[in-house]
């Protein structure tokens, strides 16, 4: 079992995750700000807060950031992958 470390730049979740890392986060711990967050990914896809959640709960479920509750999410740099 190898272990690679990929960027993401493909298909939709890439494009989601670059819309995020167009996002100013905090320079101490890295935190994008929910409200933040919501007003990009529900305006550049048009969907409502409902969805986007489901959409950063996958993110998350797939390691490609880190949700801090009652904060916002840290995007995650390289995704690590087994195959």
């Amino acid at each position: 079992m190898n272990e690679k470390r990929i960027h993401f730049k493909n298909g939709l979740y890439g494009l989601v995750l670059m819309r995020l890392s167009e996002l100013e986060s905090s320079p101490k711990s890295g935190i994008i700000r929910f409200p933040a967050v919501f007003e990009k990914i529900c305006r550049n896809f048009s969907i409502n807060k409902r969805q986007a959640w489901e959409l950063l709960f996958m993110l998350n479920d797939l390691d490609f950031i880190q949700i801090v509750p009652y904060q916002g999410i840290i995007l995650k740099e390289e995704i690590p992958i087994t195959m």
